[in-house]
């Protein structure tokens, strides 16, 4: 089919690309071919399609407790915000289709989540209280402040822009 050689081809391009100019074209040749399949019902090229935004993203290779590196990340790449903003309009918009692409869409959400980068909605029933920690010593303390203490202006301002990417996306 052609699937296949669009794919690869808008794909390929979006690997390469550094920039939002570089990017603008295979994102809307990716955008244009979830359309159609999705017009078609056809979920093969969906679920193609949603495995490797995912790894655009850089998300799922991310560990969640580098909260950091990812909200860092989203702010500072291109490529991985327009990954992300490309992989929430597919979910949000041709989810019925989607059938095994589900499972790279929910790798993000859970990743970013168990990051702390997703708001609750205000509707959401109030969580569970969390059961005490036992305290860790005053040595990983000491460790913990260190590392949020070196961040210098640009990295703080690639993380907030990061977190507000992923809120923008609807995703949070």
């Amino acid at each position: 089919g052609v699937w296949g050689p669009v794919l690869a081809g808008a794909l390929a391009a979006a690997e390469s690309a550094w920039t939002m100019q570089q990017l603008q074209l295979p994102m809307q040749a990716l955008d244009s071919a979830a359309a159609l399949a999705a017009k078609h019902t056809l979920s093969a090229p969906l679920d193609h399609l949603l495995s490797h935004l995912v790894t655009l993203t850089t998300i799922p290779s991310t560990p969640p407790s580098a909260v950091h590196t990812i909200a860092e990340t989203l702010g500072s790449s291109p490529k991985a915000q327009s990954s992300l903003a490309a992989l929430s309009k597919i979910a949000r918009e041709y989810g019925d289709v989607v059938r095994e692409g589900w499972s790279a869409i929910v790798a993000v959400v859970v990743v970013l989540h168990t990051a702390g980068l997703l708001s609750i909605h205000p509707d959401a029933p109030e969580p569970a209280p969390v059961p005490q920690r036992k305290s860790v010593g005053s040595d990983w303390q000491w460790l913990a402040g260190w590392a949020d203490g070196n961040k210098d202006n640009g990295e703080q301002t690639a993380e907030a822009e990061g977190r507000s990417l992923v809120e923008e996306c609807g995703i949070a």
